[in-house]
């Protein structure tokens, strides 16, 4: 090798790859059944955030429609009586 840096050797190193291969174990079963519930369990909170959320923003959908037809008839109503 020259001693010229790569492209390459930038990003495995930046990434790092190399120490990575070497400090990498393998899981047991109950680490991956424990992570595998922590990931659930996050994802029902997940959702149950979103779902909340989607919940709120109906719920203000639903007055500014009401607020709309009460006005369109209102209208309405002033103009067959006018």
């Amino acid at each position: 090798m020259s001693g010229v840096v790569t492209s390459r050797d930038v990003h495995a190193g930046a990434l790092g790859d190399k120490e990575e291969k070497d400090d990498k174990k393998e899981m047991t079963e109950e680490e991956e059944a424990e992570l595998a519930e922590a990931r659930r369990e996050e994802e029902e909170k997940r959702a149950e955030k979103y779902r909340k959320m989607e919940e709120e923003r109906e719920t203000m959908r639903q007055g500014i429609r009401d607020k709309v037809s009460y006005l369109y008839s209102f209208h309405t109503s002033m103009m067959i009586f006018h």
